[in-house]
């Protein structure tokens, strides 16, 4: 399983079909970066299973940072995300497509992450690819201000350890990042994040190896309809070289980015906590051990 690691930080986007439950999509207008014309990446795809492999998610936070999304070109049946240098990182804000969804829910991705030669982890630091849950902002370039950046995400890739394969977790509040990283030791794993309440679980799964939650967090400040969705960020180290406005207003195409992300699905689902665990502390892993989770979390919700 994961061990923990140390570090500090990242950014990018998504799209997918979301098989149930369906939440309405709704744009914020964000930040400095100015607003693009949104990826279309409609179309089904020629995955080799379940018939909810379409890549649809309908929003995007900005555009312009992905040199490539395609759910055809490089990989069928999957979605290839390779961006430009951005980041998500206390005010630097990077590029994700997303569903709205309001209330609890479960979000399950498979993750094939590499350096853009495709072989090997990436070479450049904080160049990961994964699942991105953010609260929606109504500002304009003209009404940004700092300090308003509220999210959390799971994410596999390269971080501080350039050219090993890692995890990233990351919690903001208030542009208040904090992070942790943890060995991953394959470029290829499924994730899931949960909402339930006021807790958030974080899963990973690599290929041959047992589900695990990661961490737990407690984000009592979330509100009820969140932007959920997947993200893909490279280069951290030019990205902290611009002020976060700078950063966030361009797209940066002299830097050192190295990722590709593939992502074979999104799948949505509604969890179904047992009636045993209601009212428990699910953020508190002595109150609900991690194999109490995992009876209705990892393995039942990342199926169709």
């Amino acid at each position: 399983s994961p061990r923990p690691d140390a570090s500090s930080e990242r950014r990018s986007a998504f799209r997918r079909a979301a098989k149930a439950p369906r939440p309405s999509a709704r744009n914020d207008s964000n930040e400095p970066k100015s607003v693009k014309r949104a990826v279309s990446l409609a179309g089904r795809t020629t995955s080799r299973t379940s018939a909810d492999r379409t890549f649809g998610l309908g929003q995007k936070t900005s555009g312009g940072t992905q040199h490539m999304i395609s759910t055809r070109a490089s990989a069928p049946g999957m979605m290839t995300m390779m961006p430009y240098t951005s980041s998500w990182f206390r005010d630097w804000r990077g590029d994700l497509s997303f569903q709205s969804v309001e209330g609890d829910f479960v979000i399950t991705t498979r993750v094939q992450s590499s350096g853009r030669s495709g072989a090997g982890a990436p070479r450049s630091a904080y160049s990961l690819g994964g699942i991105m849950v953010r609260a929606p902002r109504q500002v304009t370039p003209a009404t940004w201000l700092p300090g308003g950046e509220n999210f959390l995400f799971l994410s596999l890739g390269t971080a501080a350890n350039v050219g090993t394969w890692e995890f990233e977790t990351k919690t903001t509040v208030n542009s208040n990042s904090q992070l942790a990283t943890f060995r991953a030791g394959s470029g290829e794993s499924l994730l899931q994040i949960a909402r339930i309440g006021r807790t958030f679980l974080l899963l990973v799964q690599v290929p041959g190896g047992p589900w695990t939650v990661l961490r737990r967090m407690d984000r009592a400040d979330l509100p009820a309809r969140l932007q959920v969705g997947l993200t893909a960020y490279t280069d951290w180290y030019t990205c902290s070289r611009y002020a976060p406005f700078d950063h966030n207003s361009r797209v940066i195409t002299d830097g050192n980015p190295d990722l590709i992300a593939r992502f074979d699905y999104a799948r949505f689902h509604r969890p179904r906590v047992p009636a045993s665990l209601r009212g428990r502390s699910l953020s508190d892993p002595v109150a609900v051990p991690d194999s109490e989770l995992l009876t209705f979390l990892g393995q039942g919700p990342s199926q169709p």
